[in-house]
């Protein structure tokens, strides 16, 4: 009860804080966070928008427990604030360093750069309010990866906002997303062409207002494909240099190092985790040659902390598998050997950032978009997941390793296939985040 009446005063003082005149300035774009994962989608355009001069932005978030209040706190230099000031000047990267560059340094791409000291970012704590201050905003630029804005509680304001949608998916706009989910912003940062496709289809089918739609990218996928590139090379020169068991397919336990299995699903009805989790994890806990990783789905860790618990009891015992619930580290993102999933969106990060292959477990298909199919095009889900690995059945999940000892021996045929699909259905690849911030700031002008 007093956490609650805490957070509520920290709410209400940041209000006021974020319409006060001493924000102003920062008000003009704002990017807002439903919790602390969405902060890597924004990362990168937030980076490239700091260094380009005397530009302020104000960040809300609705999560109390945000590391965006840490993050940009660096070097004991600059401005630092906290609890209800929330005033921060960025002098460094996620981690908090005032001089050390994230992988990828400063090439020019926008990827993982410090941000200049004299930089500022105000962050901002909202959450049973923001309704209320929505309808308020007076800000040039609005930035969300929340979608079915007007549709719910979360209404546009009442002045003259620009709203730009941020994807944190790569997937297709008409499948996993309601009907209308995109209907009310003005602009949208696209991944793909499919999503211009897709979006322009469907304007012209509901007879809806064009959108602005920016052939933008993903940095999300960037920083993963530049961290890989690192973490492998890494890994290369900790075993002596020359090749390793990361780059080169050799069948799983060769020389008897293990493969990494990533087990990581959607937390939707069906998923792997409600279905067939136990079967798995009886099948590779007998499987010498893995190490095996359950990630459960952020939304299914804070809706279902019963079953993770579960499962965590059950892999008690299990030397070769274990749990991770911290979802903002990637290594072991980068040390699988393959992807174990459903219809996570996942798969399209994995497999197009780091080139290796998806195991698919055959749940059904996750359909919120009941009228997907008026569109005419094939949602890019279902379109790449025979292209980036293999699809095993429910009823044959006995094939486990097999299908797992197959794709690993196979995964530089699966290599070169994967780089392809990124060069044909990515945007702008290491240059996303330039191309957004440059529409954000014509926005200002």
């Amino acid at each position: 009860m007093f956490d609650f009446f805490f957070n509520l005063l920290k709410e209400i003082k940041d209000c006021f804080k974020l319409f006060s005149a001493s924000s102003q300035k920062a008000r003009r774009i704002v990017f807002y966070s439903e919790s602390d994962i969405y902060y890597q989608y924004y990362e990168g355009i937030i980076d490239e928008l700091l260094r380009r001069g005397d530009i302020e932005i104000a960040y809300i978030t609705s999560d109390i427990n945000d590391s965006i209040f840490k993050r940009f706190a660096g070097g004991g230099e600059g401005k630092k604030k906290d609890g209800a000031e929330n005033e921060v000047e960025c002098g460094g990267d996620r981690s908090g360093n005032k001089t050390e560059k994230a992988p990828g340094g400063g090439d020019g791409t926008g990827i993982g750069t410090g941000i200049d000291s004299d930089s500022k970012l105000k962050v901002f704590y909202i959450n049973n309010l923001l309704s209320i201050a929505m309808i308020y905003l007076d800000s040039q630029v609005f930035l969300m990866t929340m979608p079915d804005l007007g549709n719910f509680h979360i209404k546009r304001s009442i002045n003259a906002v620009h709203y730009i949608y941020v994807f944190h998916a790569i997937g297709s706009t008409h499948l996993q997303y309601r009907r209308g989910a995109f209907d009310n912003y003005d602009a949208v940062f696209c991944v793909g062409a499919h999503h211009a496709a897709e979006i322009k289809k469907t304007e012209e089918l509901y007879a809806l207002k064009p959108k602005t739609l920016i052939e933008c990218g993903y940095h999300r996928i960037e920083k993963i494909w530049l961290d890989h590139r690192e973490y492998t090379d890494t890994s290369k020169i900790s075993s002596g240099g020359g090749s390793s068991a990361l780059t080169v397919s050799a069948p799983p336990g060769a020389g008897g190092a293990k493969s990494t299995v990533l087990i990581a699903p959607t937390w939707t009805d069906g998923n792997i985790l409600d279905s067939h989790i136990f079967e798995i994890i009886d099948i590779l806990k007998t499987a010498a040659a893995f190490n095996a990783v359950i990630r459960p789905h952020p939304e299914y860790i804070k809706r279902y902390p019963g079953r993770v618990a579960k499962i965590a009891d059950y892999i008690t015992g299990a030397g070769n598998i274990s749990l991770e619930l911290e979802m903002l580290k990637d290594e072991n993102l980068h040390k699988a050997d393959i992807l174990i999933t459903d219809w996570s969106g996942i798969y399209l990060e994995y497999a197009l950032g780091t080139a290796r292959p998806v195991l698919f477990i055959d749940t059904p298909c996750r359909i919120d978009n009941k009228e997907y199919e008026k569109l005419g095009i094939e949602p890019m889900e279902l379109a790449l997941r025979p292209l980036c690995g293999r699809i095993l059945k429910t009823d044959n999940i006995v094939s486990l390793v097999e299908n797992i000892s197959v794709l690993i021996t196979e995964r530089e045929k699966y290599s070169a296939e994967l780089l392809r699909l990124r060069e044909r259905y990515i945007y702008n690849f290491l240059n996303s985040s330039k191309i957004a911030a440059d529409y954000i700031t014509d926005m200002l002008k």
